[in-house]
């Protein structure tokens, strides 16, 4: 009876060590949740390069197709 016991805690534990680790591949494969960012970090160094050299903010989103908020947002960072 004690060795049953024995067996049934070790099964327990090996289940919840194999719960734990899909939990955390779960976590990793749906990392990235809610909106999309509209410009990436590449994006923004070009704007930046981009607004240093005179380019307006109107031409630079005709370029990038996003709202003046955002490159100004950009500009920023």
């Amino acid at each position: 009876m004690y060795d049953d016991l024995i067996k049934k805690i070790q099964e327990l534990e090996k289940e919840n060590e194999e719960l734990k680790k899909e939990i955390v591949n779960v976590k990793n494969k749906y990392k990235n949740f809610g909106r999309q960012k509209m410009l990436n970090k590449n994006d923004i160094e070009n704007i930046t390069l981009l607004k240093s050299q005179g380019t307006t903010i109107k031409k630079l989103q005709e370029l990038y197709g996003c709202s003046r908020s955002t490159i100004q947002r950009a500009l920023r960072k």
